[in-house]
């Protein structure tokens, strides 16, 4: 194991009272007893120690070409310095794993998995690997991913010396890579750091105002306030891409890839049963994680995640409902009879590929 001894930032953890999400034998934080998560995302940068987070670097000639044919959305058209999401899928065209591609440059990519997943992506892309041009290696751990997560990820950032108009910048004379995950330019940000100098960043981040550490459970819990689904929570790995609602992730103008004539069917000349749809109710309405949804008596669906953020009197969360139902944009009942109390909220990725 070509990993370094991580004692020092794990002591950083330890000071905060973190209770680690047990992976492999690197910590990763679940929450910290001593801070207030929520707060630090409101109000500032929230700092995600993700260096257990394997990256896959691709390189070469023929990488571009290789992946095209291997997942959801358009590579080709991924400019430099940008991120892209994706999903690997089967022949029948259901989802095995969401993945992020951020090209860093024409002969370079870089797949972002989620936890854990990295060597089980990398296997599969490994199988349909003949002889395109390029080598598939791990990234990590010569560099490691740092997250920064909250409404002042650039300012802290740019205070570093970021400059926006490239994701590649210099500190302490070691080349990084900054980019922001989402749309929206503020909530989450990913920082790419040699090993050499992680610690010192991580502590230098910590020290500035309003930064703090925070785990993966306040992350979750704002993404889904946001309208992010997550694997494993909102969709499972054998659903179809349609029924996520993440249409950022598909391009159904692109040539072949695996599982694209399911998808295209289902584009053009059907739809799925059931989709993904963000929700939104007052913080008084008594409601859970697989509350049942109706529209007047008829039992449509269930929520799926809810998030413990509440703005402005709004509580939010994400339920997977009848297909016909999202359409309709009806308001929803929880139980039969009951007054309509909860609202249907296009989640974000829909509203990308309206705008598109």
């Amino acid at each position: 194991d070509t990993m370094n001894d991580f004692s020092s930032i794990d002591q950083l953890h330890l000071q905060a009272k973190v209770r680690p999400f047990p992976h492999q034998n690197l910590l990763v934080a679940e929450a910290y007893a001593d801070i207030l998560e929520q707060k630090v995302i409101e109000n500032g940068v929230g700092v995600f120690d993700y260096k257990a987070n394997e990256i896959i670097q691709i390189q070469g000639s023929e990488a571009i070409q290789f992946m095209q044919g291997m997942v959801t959305n358009d590579v080709q058209k991924l400019p430099i310095g940008k991120v892209q999401s994706h999903f690997i899928c089967t022949p029948k065209g259901k989802i095995i794993f969401p993945i992020d591609i951020f090209k860093r440059s024409q002969e370079e990519l870089l797949v972002f998995t989620e936890l854990g997943e990295t060597r089980k992506v990398g296997g599969h892309l490994d199988q349909f690997h003949i002889r395109e041009d390029f080598e598939m290696s791990l990234l990590t751990p010569q560099e490691l991913r740092l997250d920064l997560i909250g409404v002042q990820c650039q300012e802290v950032l740019t205070s570093l010396g970021y400059a926006s108009d490239s994701s590649s910048w210099k500190w302490e004379g070691k080349n990084i890579t900054s980019f922001p995950l989402y749309q929206d330019q503020v909530t989450r940000w990913v920082n790419l750091i040699p090993q050499e100098i992680y610690f010192e960043f991580v502590e230098t981040v910590l020290q500035m105002q309003n930064t703090n550490f925070i785990g993966l459970q306040a992350i979750h819990d704002w993404e889904t306030y946001l309208g992010i689904p997550h694997l494993g929570m909102d969709y499972q790995a054998d659903f179809f891409p349609q029924e996520t609602n993440l249409m950022n992730h598909i391009a159904y103008d692109k040539g072949c890839y695996i599982g694209q004539e399911t998808h295209s069917r289902m584009y053009f000349r059907g739809h799925p049963n059931r989709q993904l749809v963000g929700i939104q109710t007052s913080p008084e309405v008594n409601i859970t994680v697989n509350s049942p949804l109706f529209v007047q008596d008829q039992e449509i669906g269930k929520v799926t995640s809810l998030s413990s953020f509440t703005h402005f009197g709004i509580r939010k969360g994400i339920a997977l409902i009848k297909y016909t139902v999202v359409q309709s944009q009806a308001p929803l009942q929880l139980s039969p009879q009951q007054t309509a109390i909860i609202q249907q909220i296009p989640l974000p990725s829909q509203r990308e590929s309206a705008e598109n």
